[in-house]
């Protein structure tokens, strides 16, 4: 398992969710945007540092940035499905609800 890249791509995922280029990713956790082109490749792997301020920019908590393992339950799944729905208002649930909708048929 190749840890760097797996974390380079959890770090991609979290930062196109938030709809952040890498630039502006990078411009927030003062880097050059090289750098997390290079991160995301999984060609280096970042300080804690670093790891903190793109969790932080991000925000997410650090620990997010690794759970890149499937040994979670469909229960587990679930509840923490519903764990990050509680986070959200109404308008966000519904975009939820929609892309559920469209996926599952």
């Amino acid at each position: 398992m190749d840890h760097k890249k797996l974390l380079g791509q959890r770090i991609k995922y979290f930062r196109k969710a938030k709809n952040l280029t890498q630039e502006q990713l990078a411009e927030l956790v003062g880097m050059e945007p090289n750098s997390i082109s290079i991160i995301e490749s999984g060609r280096n792997f970042p300080t804690l540092n670093s790891l903190e301020k793109i969790a932080n920019a991000l925000e997410i908590e650090l620990n997010l940035l690794f759970k890149y393992s499937s040994t979670r339950t469909g229960a587990q799944i679930i509840d923490e499905i519903n764990r990050e729905l509680n986070k959200l208002d109404n308008q966000k649930l519904e975009k939820v609800l929609l892309f559920i909708e469209d996926f599952v048929l």
